[in-house]
């Protein structure tokens, strides 16, 4: 099963085995890769700036350094989204159980009040579409009055402009008028 991966490689997925490329990298429990230093070939980035590395060795170079920096600072050498993030869950496994609880706390949270921003969202979209449908209504009925009384009608972008009560206004003196009629 092919599929693409974050190093921008065709990777393909076999139990614990991940193909990228023509590389073979054994992909184990995360807490065994850091403890045991023999998973990883003794890899020393080529240049200094290891913003012009390879993707592969990007990942090398952050999980060879990884158990001797503290997160920030790997976030600060590897900018890319994928690296920040990989370094913001290093940083919380290597916290204490009363850290890691904060951390998990305060994500929760975060995750609740933008689920809670969202359904705020999709209700004023729904309450607005109410209240156009609502205007919509009696600025059509205001020109449906306006035509059997013969009189010119009203562009619906200006009725629009107006709000619910003056609309009502309109549309009952234009009954009024009509009722008077005797229509």
């Amino acid at each position: 099963m092919e599929r693409a991966s974050h190093l921008g490689m065709p990777t393909a997925t076999l139990g614990r085995r991940a193909i990228v490329g023509e590389t073979h990298l054994v992909l184990g429990r995360l807490t065994s890769a850091f403890k045991t230093p023999t998973c990883l070939p003794k890899y020393e980035p080529g240049g200094h700036n290891v913003k012009e590395l390879g993707p592969l060795e990007k990942w090398l170079y952050f999980l060879k350094r990884a158990e001797y920096w503290e997160a920030d600072e790997l976030a600060e050498q590897l900018v890319d989204a994928e690296f920040c993030e990989a370094a913001g869950v290093l940083d919380m496994i290597s916290k204490s159980p009363e850290d890691r609880q904060f951390y998990e706390s305060r994500m929760k949270f975060l995750h609740d009040a933008e689920a809670r921003l969202i359904a705020a969202r999709e209700e004023g979209r729904e309450e607005g579409m109410e209240r156009g449908a609502a205007k919509g209504s009696l600025a059509g009925k205001i020109q449906v009055l306006q035509s059997l009384l013969g009189d010119d009608e009203s562009r619906m972008q200006d009725l629009m402009q107006l709000g619910n009560d003056e609309l009502s206004a309109i549309l009952l003196e234009l009954q009024e008028r009509l009722c008077s009629r005797g229509g």
